[in-house]
């Protein structure tokens, strides 16, 4: 049976979230919504870290490795905002606090990676508890909507990436013991490699995100409608729809114009 190394699982994972990315629009229409958008974006800034990490790894000369890794860690939180921006879409307004922390860690993954560029071991450390700890606010955003949303993708959005945090923060654990870690692909211990477990929970984020993006496709649908199924009332587009005619109408043929407004609950 052929193996995969570390290495060729994380270059397939990024190749296929990229691919899949681009292909997207195809498949859902090229009338995205904002949020959906940055949602394709971080799948793109995601796979282009998980290339650079890759690419540094495989790098010997010092300044290129330190110009591919500082790269990386700006690909990844730029993909996490972008993450960020798209559930603020799907979900309405976010927790300021949790929004501000997540900055707050991508920039100091970014410092950090700056600072500690002789120390790899330590660099790693940092990276995967700063990482780590945002991804974990990241994934609390999934929690409380203002605006209705299916519970599945949320759910679903919420448990992988608290197992992606925690992952990344036995990582980072493990490493701090063990300094003669250097790169990405090399193992804390013996047992089952928690750095394989990264990039696969992204691929499930990846299946969260899709579910959110057919969430959002559903629910416009539904405003779409002309009429409610159970009552057979014109729902809220038809209205206005059909506002917006006879406004023209009257305005062309300089006809009266009124609307009379209902309170039926009360």
């Amino acid at each position: 049976m052929l193996e995969v190394d570390q290495f060729s699982m994380t270059l397939m994972v990024a190749i296929n979230l990229m691919l899949v990315a681009f292909s997207l629009p195809w498949f859902m229409g090229p009338l995205l919504s904002r949020a959906a958008r940055n949602a394709q974006q971080f799948l793109l800034l995601q796979s282009l870290a998980w290339l650079l990490v890759l690419s540094a790894t495989r790098s010997t000369s010092l300044a290129w490795n330190t110009l591919l890794s500082v790269a990386a860690t700006a690909a990844s939180a730029s993909a996490l905002w972008q993450l960020q921006k798209a559930l603020k879409g799907w979900l309405g307004p976010r927790r300021q606090l949790l929004v501000h922390a997540i900055a707050v860690l991508c920039l100091l993954a970014l410092c950090g990676e700056l600072l500690l560029i002789q120390h790899q071991a330590y660099r790693l450390v940092w990276f995967n508890i700063c990482y780590g700890l945002a991804i974990g606010s990241l994934a609390s955003l999934a929690l409380f909507p203002r605006t209705p949303a299916a519970r599945t993708w949320r759910y679903l959005f919420f448990g992988i990436g608290l197992c992606t945090a925690l992952a990344l923060l036995a990582r980072s654990y493990l490493a701090l013991h063990a300094h003669w870690i250097y790169s990405f692909e090399q193992e804390p211990d013996a047992g089952p490699s928690l750095s394989w477990l990264v990039p696969l929970f992204t691929a499930v984020l990846f299946v969260a995100i899709l579910m959110a993006w057919r969430d959002e496709e559903h629910r416009r649908q539904q405003a779409d409608r002309p009429e409610d199924s159970l009552t057979g009332l014109p729902l809220r587009q038809a209205i206005r729809n059909q506002a917006r005619l006879m406004l023209n109408r009257a305005q062309r043929e300089d006809l009266p114009l009124a609307l009379i407004l209902i309170d039926m609950d009360h």
